[in-house]
């Protein structure tokens, strides 16, 4: 179960400013950062698994804590 729709985060940060982008992924720590990055850079779960040395599972659940994380900043400064 999805707690958000996966296009509509990207399409998000698209229309966000990447200052304000970069500020927000600096509050996350920095595992999550480097998997959230190289999956808004197009890798899957398994390459990102690949270069990191972690299991899918652990890039999944990585990823969507990272995107919970960034939401809530996102959120909490738009408020």
């Amino acid at each position: 179960m999805h707690l958000f729709n996966y296009t509509s985060f990207n399409k998000s940060i698209e229309n966000m400013n990447k200052e304000c982008f970069t500020a927000l992924c600096n509050c996350v720590p920095e595992k999550e950062r480097l998997i959230l990055l190289l999956n808004i850079d197009g890798f899957s779960h398994q390459e990102i698994a690949l270069k990191t040395g972690l299991s899918e599972k652990t890039i999944s659940n990585n990823l969507t804590l990272a995107r919970k994380k960034v939401k809530c900043l996102w959120e909490d400064f738009m408020s």
